[in-house]
Protein backbone atom coordinates (compact mmCIF):
# COMPACT_ATOMS: atom_id res chain seq x y z
CA UNK A 1 0.00 0.00 0.00
CA UNK A 2 0.87 3.60 -1.08
CA UNK A 3 0.93 6.31 2.30
CA UNK A 4 -1.40 8.01 0.81
CA UNK A 5 -3.74 4.33 0.64
CA UNK A 6 -2.55 3.60 4.28
CA UNK A 7 -3.84 7.50 5.27
CA UNK A 8 -6.77 7.20 3.51
CA UNK A 9 -7.90 3.99 4.83
CA UNK A 10 -7.88 6.02 8.29
CA UNK A 11 -9.82 8.94 7.08
CA UNK A 12 -12.16 7.67 5.00
CA UNK A 13 -13.39 4.64 7.35
CA UNK A 14 -16.91 6.28 8.17
CA UNK A 15 -19.22 3.63 9.87
CA UNK A 16 -16.19 0.67 9.94
CA UNK A 17 -14.40 2.77 12.47
CA UNK A 18 -15.29 -0.24 14.91
CA UNK A 19 -11.77 -1.63 16.95
CA UNK A 20 -11.04 -4.36 14.20
CA UNK A 21 -10.95 -1.97 11.28
CA UNK A 22 -8.91 0.70 13.56
CA UNK A 23 -6.21 -2.11 14.46
CA UNK A 24 -5.94 -2.85 10.54
CA UNK A 25 -4.98 0.49 10.07
CA UNK A 26 -2.41 0.22 12.71
CA UNK A 27 -1.26 -2.76 11.63
CA UNK A 28 -0.88 -1.35 8.03
CA UNK A 29 0.29 1.90 9.27
CA UNK A 30 3.57 0.09 11.43
CA UNK A 31 4.33 -1.50 7.75
CA UNK A 32 4.31 1.34 6.10
CA UNK A 33 6.87 2.86 8.96
CA UNK A 34 8.56 -0.25 9.46
CA UNK A 35 9.68 -0.06 5.46
CA UNK A 36 9.65 3.37 4.68
CA UNK A 37 9.92 5.45 7.77
CA UNK A 38 7.52 6.87 10.63
CA UNK A 39 7.48 10.53 9.02
CA UNK A 40 4.79 12.63 10.60
CA UNK A 41 1.95 11.94 9.22
CA UNK A 42 2.10 8.06 10.07
CA UNK A 43 3.12 9.27 13.71
CA UNK A 44 -0.17 11.56 13.68
CA UNK A 45 -2.83 8.94 12.64
CA UNK A 46 -0.90 6.32 15.00
CA UNK A 47 -1.53 8.53 18.18
CA UNK A 48 -5.55 9.36 16.49
CA UNK A 49 -5.77 5.16 16.84
CA UNK A 50 -4.46 4.95 20.17
CA UNK A 51 -7.13 7.97 20.79
CA UNK A 52 -9.98 6.01 19.45
CA UNK A 53 -8.59 3.11 21.41
CA UNK A 54 -8.74 4.81 24.54
CA UNK A 55 -12.10 6.73 24.11
CA UNK A 56 -14.07 4.45 22.31
CA UNK A 57 -12.84 0.66 24.09
CA UNK A 58 -12.00 2.19 27.39
CA UNK A 59 -14.24 4.91 27.67
CA UNK A 60 -11.17 7.15 29.28
CA UNK A 61 -11.75 10.47 27.22
CA UNK A 62 -9.31 12.66 29.34
CA UNK A 63 -6.09 10.48 28.61
CA UNK A 64 -7.90 10.49 24.92
CA UNK A 65 -7.15 14.45 24.94
CA UNK A 66 -3.84 13.85 26.20
CA UNK A 67 -2.69 11.57 23.72
CA UNK A 68 -3.22 14.09 20.86
CA UNK A 69 -2.48 17.21 22.59
CA UNK A 70 1.24 17.21 20.85
CA UNK A 71 -1.17 17.27 17.62
CA UNK A 72 -3.03 20.54 18.70
CA UNK A 73 0.05 21.77 20.10
CA UNK A 74 2.22 21.45 17.20
CA UNK A 75 -1.00 23.00 14.57
CA UNK A 76 -1.43 25.43 17.45
CA UNK A 77 -4.05 28.31 17.29
CA UNK A 78 -1.29 30.14 15.96
CA UNK A 79 -1.98 28.78 12.03
CA UNK A 80 -4.50 30.73 9.99
CA UNK A 81 -4.15 28.62 7.07
CA UNK A 82 -4.38 24.90 6.97
CA UNK A 83 -3.85 22.37 4.22
CA UNK A 84 -5.93 19.53 3.67
CA UNK A 85 -3.64 17.10 5.33
CA UNK A 86 -3.70 19.01 8.52
CA UNK A 87 -7.28 19.71 8.13
CA UNK A 88 -8.36 16.48 8.45
CA UNK A 89 -5.84 15.48 11.05
CA UNK A 90 -6.62 18.32 13.15
CA UNK A 91 -10.49 17.98 12.71
CA UNK A 92 -9.99 14.76 14.05
CA UNK A 93 -8.59 15.38 17.16
CA UNK A 94 -10.41 18.73 17.37
CA UNK A 95 -12.59 17.04 20.20
CA UNK A 96 -9.89 16.65 22.69
CA UNK A 97 -8.38 19.65 22.78
CA UNK A 98 -8.08 21.13 26.45
CA UNK A 99 -10.42 24.01 26.63
CA UNK A 100 -13.61 24.60 24.34
CA UNK A 101 -12.62 27.77 23.73
CA UNK A 102 -9.62 26.29 21.98
CA UNK A 103 -12.23 23.72 20.38
CA UNK A 104 -13.90 26.44 19.05
CA UNK A 105 -11.21 28.67 18.13
CA UNK A 106 -9.21 26.60 16.03
CA UNK A 107 -12.51 24.62 14.64
CA UNK A 108 -13.27 28.01 13.31
CA UNK A 109 -9.77 28.54 11.22
CA UNK A 110 -10.44 25.07 10.17
CA UNK A 111 -13.52 25.63 8.38
CA UNK A 112 -11.92 28.76 6.67
CA UNK A 113 -9.19 26.80 5.74
CA UNK A 114 -11.42 24.27 4.31
CA UNK A 115 -13.13 26.57 1.78
CA UNK A 116 -9.87 26.05 -0.19
CA UNK A 117 -11.07 22.64 -0.70
CA UNK A 118 -14.60 23.11 -1.96
CA UNK A 119 -14.03 20.78 -5.15
CA UNK A 120 -12.05 17.93 -3.13
CA UNK A 121 -14.29 14.78 -3.49
CA UNK A 122 -14.57 14.28 0.02
CA UNK A 123 -15.48 17.97 0.97
CA UNK A 124 -18.53 18.00 2.90
CA UNK A 125 -17.55 14.58 4.46
CA UNK A 126 -14.35 16.87 5.68
CA UNK A 127 -16.98 19.77 6.59
CA UNK A 128 -19.83 17.07 8.11
CA UNK A 129 -16.62 15.45 10.42
CA UNK A 130 -15.00 18.89 11.56
CA UNK A 131 -18.66 20.42 12.42
CA UNK A 132 -19.27 17.13 14.46
CA UNK A 133 -15.93 17.00 16.09
CA UNK A 134 -16.01 20.44 16.95
CA UNK A 135 -19.45 20.04 18.65
CA UNK A 136 -17.90 16.57 20.52
CA UNK A 137 -14.87 18.59 22.17
CA UNK A 138 -17.50 21.47 23.31
CA UNK A 139 -20.20 18.66 24.96
CA UNK A 140 -17.06 17.21 26.66
CA UNK A 141 -16.00 20.64 27.93
CA UNK A 142 -18.84 20.69 29.98
CA UNK A 143 -18.19 17.42 31.70
CA UNK A 144 -14.57 18.38 32.32
CA UNK A 145 -14.20 21.86 33.01
CA UNK A 146 -17.61 22.16 35.10
CA UNK A 147 -18.95 25.19 33.50
CA UNK A 148 -22.21 26.70 32.67
CA UNK A 149 -21.56 29.46 29.82
CA UNK A 150 -23.93 30.70 27.10
CA UNK A 151 -21.26 31.37 24.96
CA UNK A 152 -20.38 27.22 25.05
CA UNK A 153 -23.79 26.29 24.48
CA UNK A 154 -24.31 28.81 21.25
CA UNK A 155 -21.09 27.58 20.04
CA UNK A 156 -21.89 24.15 20.57
CA UNK A 157 -25.26 24.40 19.11
CA UNK A 158 -24.00 26.20 15.89
CA UNK A 159 -21.76 23.22 15.14
CA UNK A 160 -24.02 20.75 15.84
CA UNK A 161 -26.72 21.69 13.82
CA UNK A 162 -24.76 23.05 11.06
CA UNK A 163 -23.54 18.42 11.09
CA UNK A 164 -27.03 17.88 11.20
CA UNK A 165 -28.08 19.85 8.45
CA UNK A 166 -25.16 18.82 6.53
CA UNK A 167 -25.69 14.84 7.69
CA UNK A 168 -29.58 15.69 5.97
CA UNK A 169 -28.49 17.67 2.97
CA UNK A 170 -26.12 15.11 2.22
CA UNK A 171 -27.79 12.09 3.30
CA UNK A 172 -25.22 10.76 5.93
CA UNK A 173 -28.40 8.92 7.38
CA UNK A 174 -25.95 7.16 9.57
CA UNK A 175 -24.79 10.11 11.44
CA UNK A 176 -28.09 12.04 12.36
CA UNK A 177 -29.04 9.87 15.00
CA UNK A 178 -25.46 10.76 16.63
CA UNK A 179 -25.93 14.36 16.23
CA UNK A 180 -29.43 14.02 17.83
CA UNK A 181 -28.16 11.76 20.87
CA UNK A 182 -25.24 14.43 21.61
CA UNK A 183 -27.44 16.98 21.12
CA UNK A 184 -29.65 15.94 23.65
CA UNK A 185 -26.82 15.06 26.28
CA UNK A 186 -25.38 18.76 26.08
CA UNK A 187 -28.98 19.78 26.58
CA UNK A 188 -29.49 17.26 29.31
CA UNK A 189 -32.97 16.54 27.28
CA UNK A 190 -33.10 12.86 26.95
CA UNK A 191 -36.41 12.83 24.90
CA UNK A 192 -33.74 14.18 22.00
CA UNK A 193 -31.35 11.37 23.22
CA UNK A 194 -34.34 8.70 23.03
CA UNK A 195 -35.14 10.31 19.51
CA UNK A 196 -31.47 9.90 18.46
CA UNK A 197 -30.91 6.37 19.02
CA UNK A 198 -33.96 5.52 17.58
CA UNK A 199 -32.80 7.01 14.60
CA UNK A 200 -29.36 5.24 15.16
CA UNK A 201 -31.00 2.20 15.58
CA UNK A 202 -33.19 2.25 12.02
CA UNK A 203 -30.81 4.04 9.51
CA UNK A 204 -26.77 2.94 11.45
CA UNK A 205 -24.81 0.26 12.07
CA UNK A 206 -24.65 -1.71 15.45
CA UNK A 207 -21.17 -0.36 15.93
CA UNK A 208 -22.47 3.27 15.99
CA UNK A 209 -25.15 2.22 18.12
CA UNK A 210 -23.02 0.67 20.53
CA UNK A 211 -20.30 3.50 20.40
CA UNK A 212 -23.73 5.76 21.38
CA UNK A 213 -25.07 3.42 24.18
CA UNK A 214 -21.03 4.03 25.59
CA UNK A 215 -21.38 7.92 25.63
CA UNK A 216 -25.04 7.56 27.46
CA UNK A 217 -23.25 5.43 29.98
CA UNK A 218 -20.03 7.76 29.98
CA UNK A 219 -22.20 10.44 30.48
CA UNK A 220 -24.23 8.62 33.60
CA UNK A 221 -20.90 7.43 35.03
CA UNK A 222 -19.45 11.16 35.19
CA UNK A 223 -22.62 12.59 36.40
CA UNK A 224 -22.46 9.77 39.16
CA UNK A 225 -18.66 9.08 39.85
CA UNK A 226 -16.48 11.69 38.08
CA UNK A 227 -13.06 10.59 37.88
CA UNK A 228 -10.77 13.13 39.95
CA UNK A 229 -6.94 13.72 38.81
CA UNK A 230 -6.05 12.09 42.13
CA UNK A 231 -7.97 8.68 41.57
CA UNK A 232 -6.74 8.97 37.89
CA UNK A 233 -3.11 8.90 39.48
CA UNK A 234 -4.27 6.17 41.32
CA UNK A 235 -5.29 4.18 38.89
CA UNK A 236 -2.19 4.68 36.85
CA UNK A 237 -0.08 3.63 39.75
CA UNK A 238 -2.03 0.92 40.49
CA UNK A 239 -1.61 -0.55 37.09
CA UNK A 240 1.98 0.10 36.78
CA UNK A 241 2.87 -1.79 39.80
CA UNK A 242 0.78 -4.54 38.35
CA UNK A 243 2.12 -4.52 34.94
CA UNK A 244 5.74 -4.29 36.73
CA UNK A 245 5.07 -7.29 38.86
CA UNK A 246 3.45 -9.53 36.00
CA UNK A 247 6.87 -8.74 34.07
CA UNK A 248 9.00 -10.33 37.63
CA UNK A 249 10.39 -6.89 37.31
CA UNK A 250 11.88 -4.84 40.13
CA UNK A 251 11.60 -1.08 40.37
CA UNK A 252 15.05 -0.23 39.97
CA UNK A 253 15.52 -2.85 36.91
CA UNK A 254 12.53 -0.80 35.35
CA UNK A 255 13.26 2.69 36.41
CA UNK A 256 16.83 2.11 34.82
CA UNK A 257 15.39 0.75 31.35
CA UNK A 258 12.81 3.85 31.21
CA UNK A 259 15.89 6.22 32.24
CA UNK A 260 14.66 7.58 35.46
CA UNK A 261 15.70 7.57 38.96
CA UNK A 262 13.99 4.08 41.12
CA UNK A 263 12.63 6.93 43.52
CA UNK A 264 10.80 8.65 41.30
CA UNK A 265 9.56 5.81 39.77
CA UNK A 266 8.42 4.66 43.22
CA UNK A 267 6.49 8.30 43.56
CA UNK A 268 4.57 7.38 40.48
CA UNK A 269 3.50 3.64 42.15
CA UNK A 270 2.46 5.48 44.59
CA UNK A 271 0.52 7.73 43.22
CA UNK A 272 2.26 10.78 43.88
CA UNK A 273 3.45 12.03 40.83
CA UNK A 274 2.56 11.13 37.14
CA UNK A 275 4.99 10.33 34.33
CA UNK A 276 5.87 12.25 31.88
CA UNK A 277 4.24 11.24 28.34
CA UNK A 278 7.51 10.90 26.72
CA UNK A 279 7.87 8.36 29.96
CA UNK A 280 4.83 6.73 29.92
CA UNK A 281 5.42 5.83 26.38
CA UNK A 282 8.88 4.18 27.38
CA UNK A 283 7.29 2.29 30.06
CA UNK A 284 4.92 0.50 28.07
CA UNK A 285 7.49 0.31 25.33
CA UNK A 286 9.79 -1.50 28.20
CA UNK A 287 6.83 -3.85 29.20
CA UNK A 288 6.15 -4.76 25.80
CA UNK A 289 1.89 -3.71 26.78
CA UNK A 290 0.05 -1.51 25.15
CA UNK A 291 -1.54 2.09 26.55
CA UNK A 292 -4.79 0.74 28.02
CA UNK A 293 -3.49 -1.83 30.27
CA UNK A 294 -1.86 1.45 31.88
CA UNK A 295 -5.03 3.52 32.28
CA UNK A 296 -7.68 0.87 32.46
CA UNK A 297 -9.48 1.52 35.20
CA UNK A 298 -10.99 -2.70 36.41
CA UNK A 299 -13.17 -1.22 39.37
CA UNK A 300 -14.84 1.57 37.57
CA UNK A 301 -18.69 0.38 36.89
CA UNK A 302 -20.60 2.12 33.71
CA UNK A 303 -24.28 2.51 33.97
CA UNK A 304 -26.66 1.01 31.40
Amino acid sequence: MTKTEVLDSFFNMGDNSNAAHIEKVRENLHEYGRNYGYDRQIADVLLLCDMFKLEADLNYFKKARKIVTPIINRTGIAIDDFDLYDIRVVATAIGHTQTWRQAYMIGEKLLVSLEKYKNHPRYNHIKRSTHMNIAYGLLHAEYYEDISDDMLEEAFLEHIDAAIDLCTNENFKDFIGTNLVRKGLFLKDFNIVEEGLKYAKENANKAICNMLLDEINEYKAFINNPITEAKLRSIIAKNIKKQREAKNMDIDTLADAIGISSSLLSLVENGEIELSQHNLFKLVEVLKISLDKIFYDTDRDFLS
